[in-house]
């Protein structure tokens, strides 16, 4: 079996990109405004003391938007997410992305 999918990835080395994707339209692109405000931490945006910042997810995992780290460490998105700009205004991603 090792043989064959050695032998598939290096098939796969050899052929030009087959140009299979498909684009995903964004609905209404972000203004400029909307763009340089989702980059502000949602801490800083909330005023969060040092306290519960230390406990939050978001700022343990700055590189990661906020609703995404909480969703990731509570199982689930948090009921405070679901009517957030930050959450709602997020571009759609396709199943598998």
């Amino acid at each position: 079996m090792t043989r064959l999918a050695n032998r598939w990835e290096a098939q796969d080395k050899t052929q030009p990109a087959s140009g299979s994707a498909i684009p995903l339209p964004m609905a209404g692109g972000t203004s400029p405004v909307v763009a340089a405000a989702l980059k502000v931490p949602c801490w800083v945006l909330k005023n969060c003391d040092e306290s519960k910042r230390t406990r939050c997810a978001a700022s343990r995992n700055p590189s990661l938007a906020c609703w995404v780290a909480l969703t990731w460490a509570e199982g689930r998105l948090p009921a405070k997410c679901a009517n957030c700009p930050r959450y709602t205004d997020a571009p759609a991603l396709a199943v598998g992305d």
